[in-house]
């Protein structure tokens, strides 16, 4: 749907976009093993293209007890996605944590702040952005 309106995803460094995923480093947090319950924040961003205007979604924190993911947009901390966690489980192995089966679903303030700043109107609130999986090593 994006492509579809010329819109395009990359990454804000450290961060590093794949072909089907973006991956940010961990700098800090702390998850409960069991419920999965706590935050975990991370470096570099995603950023949001439409032509030669781009929009950055920085540091995100990932809260699984707020149920949200929230950036640095500009010059403050925004919630940019909802989380649907019905389907969250978790598993440890080996010392490392993996987190899986959240969906991030684009917030009301997120979807108009983006469609302004794009000068679109293709963001809409629950827009699904995608699948977000917590790596992350045991204390």
């Amino acid at each position: 749907m994006l492509e579809d309106n010329s819109i395009a995803l990359g990454d804000v460094a450290p961060a590093s976009f794949g072909a089907d995923a973006v991956s940010f480093p961990i700098t800090s947090g702390k998850l409960d093993a069991t419920s999965l319950g706590g935050s975990v924040t991370h470096r570099g961003g995603l950023r949001i293209s439409v032509g030669a205007v781009s929009v950055a979604l920085r540091d995100l924190v990932v809260d699984t007890k707020a149920q949200q993911v929230t950036a640095l947009v500009g010059h403050g901390r925004m919630p940019i996605f909802d989380l649907d966690q019905r389907q969250l489980s978790g598993s440890v192995s080996g010392g490392q944590l993996t987190g899986t089966g959240a969906v991030a679903l684009l917030t009301p303030r997120a979807a108009s702040a983006l469609n302004a700043a794009l000068s679109v109107s293709v963001f809409t609130p629950k827009l699904i952005f995608g699948d977000v999986t917590i790596d992350a090593k045991t204390a």
